[in-house]
């Protein structure tokens, strides 16, 4: 049949014809003039820019100085240079590294609320008979219209700020974009990267205007000018040299400098707790989005830059540091300061039995505390549990697993059958469960000893002082929640299972009544994540807004080192701009999925025509569902293995093929060119993972195909392509190539799908692909050993990712008695190219969803 891209129009649902946020024509470039004196020039404005698609409220004049030499050619687009202060901008771009680099910056100069007709660049009087603007650029950077220097070359261009009409809704559809390629129903049609729509302000930029050269001054003027400023410079060095002579005979110098360096060093403490860089501000909800984009860019230079500003407190920690107590700490570097750490209560007059490294941490605006904690090692497991039971303690988080990299994180301070005594406390194993990205274990915890276990107040007279909780000798319900999807010094890689790890969390009342104990391995950066991920979600409900920065820096007054890692501090700004983005998508499989699929799917010919009955509200709805679909703060992954010369063959399709960073990489032959390349890629799946692979091309693809599923010790295979599609080279996959290894055999079971015709683009029924699903989870849970699950089809993506949505979905809907088709589609979607570019695809996943949880009833 011939394909053809299919673009689907409806009420609240159309391309528009001028995106919000575009001018029709670029802004036109300033026209530029030189001055006489050296260090200014003019700028000549045109005709206004229109504001067809919003009111322009304010411009901006952008300023690039560069070296004489620098050409215009080398400069990034304006959209996209660095925006910085006056005194960045000049260090940065007359640093010869700033041109091999390619990467510059720009200043604001001035700005206005009306179009000017003509300015003066370099001035120092800022604007003048007119009004400037009152709204910062981006919300951060002023104007600072300073002297230029001469020597120098500048350019710059036009900004426009376009606010949002607050009249325009969402039905007309002339404020939205929708990429085609959501829609299109031609597989063959090449990669287009989902967009991100944001509402609020948006800016547009003219093109640089013409460079302007200012001359330097001549060496007669510069010569006098010298001498100006070196003669009285040499008169008051000589009555300073003078003066000096007296004094120091006096012997009155060293009392002065030693009073001067006295006062300094008293109050250079405080200087540094209060010093925090201007830059940084708190930042509006709707603003985190583009916040995070902007500072994702040039390779995380701007979060670089905010990371590094943290502070570095060096607080006293005259307990950690006891060589007592040097055999309690995992890390020489993670001290517990004294101000905020936990006190134990003394045993037989130890002084050092009361410490523990761990610290109290306030959340946002004191909401709740938590306590930091390095993880237990074998001589403090028993400790681990005094301090939980002393403070009253109902949650364990852990956010590390054990063993990571083949070093040990943490001692394994719980038990899993029997009752366990650790010092004068039985800890007794109740109940365990496990998901796909955590676990869930509960713990009955009792004193066993005649001592009294209590608690006794950490420092009272801090400002941190101990959580006051109330004491039994009755045995109390410890539930500890282990994240197990995150790695020592990283982030995770998607801010999805955290998010919801936490959003369970939040919905305990013991999270918010009691301390919760939190620890990784060092009990600082994955520990330092995720309180400043809860605390700042506290914030952004009470107040609209957010200030990472601030609250990170306080964090680190009350524990050392906390969020370890640029990456971490990264994360955080992610993790919150997304949650803002899509929200909380979760449903509980007995009453949300239902209000969610509650359409009525008509086909034609079983393919290209989709037909859902909806009224207008519905159709909003899902025009809303699909848009959140298409905003992504993900970088555009790149596929440059496959676009090798020694790969293009390898692959059907140009536009269907495996990303870089989770294709699966083949053993290397020696003597041969790329052998590790294979049109496939890896997918973490819920209990399993799987491979999503295009059928072989040829009979070298072939080999690879089954190489595969060798080394990656694959044992069950789903085809969901049609053997009578398949070239005769290709069917050759389907018998098992003659092996030379001297190992035993091992049985591949391969599953063929033969209920989805190719001309479908999907089942005409669910049962049969259902059925399917569930008969491939069955064998996979029986063979603990295997590799992942193989499916197949003719690009690797279509069938195979509507396969895979529904088995993700239906693993967790069988462990959590809740569903995400949401997310569930949007991760797929980042794992391969063309996954669910069918628009009919991704509403046939949640009827099929339903009908299973339908019938699905809670044990």
């Amino acid at each position: 049949m011939t394909r053809c891209p299919l673009n689907i129009s409806r009420q609240g649902y159309s391309l528009p014809a001028i995106a919000y946020g575009e001018a029709q024509r670029k802004p036109e470039k300033p026209i530029t003039s030189t001055n006489s004196n050296h260090t200014s020039f003019n700028l000549a404005f045109n005709s206004k820019p229109d504001d067809t698609n919003g009111p322009i409220s304010c411009y901006y004049i952008g300023i690039v100085p560069l070296l004489k030499n620098v050409s215009l050619e080398t400069l990034p687009p304006p959209q996209e240079i660095v925006m910085d202060t006056v005194s960045k901008a000049f260090n940065n771009n007359l640093n010869a590294l700033a041109a091999e680099k390619k990467r510059f910056f720009a200043y604001i100069a001035e700005s206005y609320t009306e179009y000017p007709v003509d300015t003066v660049i370099g001035d120092g009087r800022g604007v003048t008979g007119m009004k400037p603007c009152s709204v910062l650029y981006l919300s951060r950077y002023k104007a600072e219209d300073v002297v230029l220097r001469p020597g120098l070359k500048y350019t710059g261009f036009l900004i426009v700020r376009v606010d949002k009409d607050d009249k325009d809704e969402v039905q007309g559809g002339a404020h939205y974009t929708f990429l085609i390629f959501l829609f299109s129903l031609d597989p063959m049609r090449p990669r287009a990267y989902r967009q991100l729509h944001l509402s609020g302000p948006a800016y547009g930029f003219s093109g640089y205007f013409k460079p302007v050269f200012l001359e330097p001054e001549d060496e007669r003027t510069m010569l006098g000018a010298f001498f100006t400023v070196l003669v009285p410079l040499l008169a008051f060095l000589t009555m300073a040299a003078v003066i000096g002579v007296f004094v120091f005979r006096r012997g009155e110098v060293t009392q002065w400098c030693h009073w001067l360096w006295t006062s300094k060093e008293s109050s250079l403490g405080a200087e540094r707790t209060l010093l925090r860089p201007s830059t940084y501000h708190a930042i509006a909800v709707d603003d985190l989005p583009s916040e995070y984009l902007m500072r994702h860019r040039d390779s995380d230079f701007l979060f670089a830059q905010e990371y590094e500003a943290l502070p570095h407190y060096k607080l006293d920690a005259v307990a950690s540091s006891r060589k007592e107590n040097a055999c309690k700490n995992r890390y020489n570097d993670i001290r517990a300061f004294d101000a905020t750490r936990v006190k134990l209560k003394v045993i037989n007059d130890d002084e050092n039995s009361d410490y523990i490294n761990a610290n109290f941490i306030r959340g946002w605006n004191a909401r709740k505390y938590f306590i930091a904690a390095q993880a237990p090692l074998d001589t403090t497991v028993a400790d681990f549990w005094r301090m939980i039971w002393e403070q009253d303690s109902r949650l364990i988080v852990m956010v590390a697993n054990l063993f990571e990299k083949n070093r040990q994180q943490c001692t394994k301070y719980w038990p899993d059958d029997q009752p366990t005594r650790y010092g004068d406390l039985l800890v007794t194993p109740r109940e365990a469960s496990y998901f796909a990205d955590y676990a869930v274990r509960c713990f009955d915890v009792e004193p066993v000893s005649e001592s009294d276990v209590g608690s006794v107040d950490s420092n009272p007279g801090s400002e941190y002082a101990n959580v006051p909780s109330v004491r039994h000798s009755n045995a109390r319900r410890i539930v500890q929640y282990h994240f197990t999807n995150w790695n020592d010094y990283k982030a995770p890689e998607c801010s999805t299972g955290l998010l919801r790890f936490l959003h369970r969390l939040r919905a305990l009342s013991e999270f918010e009544d009691y301390p919760v104990v939190i620890h990784c391995s060092a009990g600082v950066g994955r520990t330092g994540t995720f309180i400043a991920i809860d605390s700042m979600l506290d914030q952004c409900a009470a107040e609209g807004r957010v200030d990472i920065f601030e609250y990170v820096s306080a964090l680190r007054k009350q524990r050392n080192l906390m969020v370890q890692s640029q990456e971490q501090y990264v994360f955080i700004y992610k993790a919150l701009a997304e949650w803002h983005l899509f929200g909380y998508t979760d449903m509980d499989h007995r009453f949300e999925i239902q209000k969610f699929v509650n359409y009525e799917f008509h086909f034609a010919n079983s393919s290209t025509k989709f037909f859902p009955k909806m009224g207008t509200v519905s159709s909003r709805k899902d025009t809303l569902y699909l848009q959140k679909l298409e905003r992504s703060l993900e970088t555009p992954a790149k596929c440059s293995f496959a676009a090798k010369d020694d790969n293009i063959m390898k692959n059907r399709f140009d536009s269907a093929v495996p990303y870089d960073r989770n294709r699966i990489v083949l053993r290397a032959s020696i003597g041969y060119a790329d052998t590790t390349y294979i049109n496939a890629s890896s997918l973490k799946g819920y209990f399993y993972p799987y491979v999503l692979a295009q059928d072989p091309v040829s009979e070298n693809t072939v080999f690879d195909f089954w190489r595969m599923i060798s080394e990656l010790n694959v044992t069950t295979l789903v085809m969901l392509s049609n053997e009578e599609d398949w070239s005769p080279s290709e069917k050759a996959s389907l018998h098992y190539p003659r092996t030379t290894s001297d190992t035993g055999a091992r049985n591949v079971v391969q599953f063929a799908f033969t209920a989805w015709p190719s001309t479908s683009v999907v089942p005409s029924s669910s049962e049969p692909l259902l059925s399917l699903v569930g008969r491939v989870l069955e064998r996979q849970s029986g063979l603990p050993d295997s590799g992942p699950i193989v499916l197949h089809c003719r690009n690797g993506s279509s069938e195979t990712g509507v396969y895979c949505c529904i088995s993700l979905l239906l693993e967790r809907l069988k462990a959590e008695q809740r569903v995400d088709v949401f997310q569930t589609v949007k991760g797929l979607q980042n794992q391969r190219p063309l996954v669910f570019s069918k628009l009919v695809s991704l509403f046939y996943s949640m009827p099929a969803t339903f009908k299973v949880s339908s019938s699905f009833s809670l044990r």
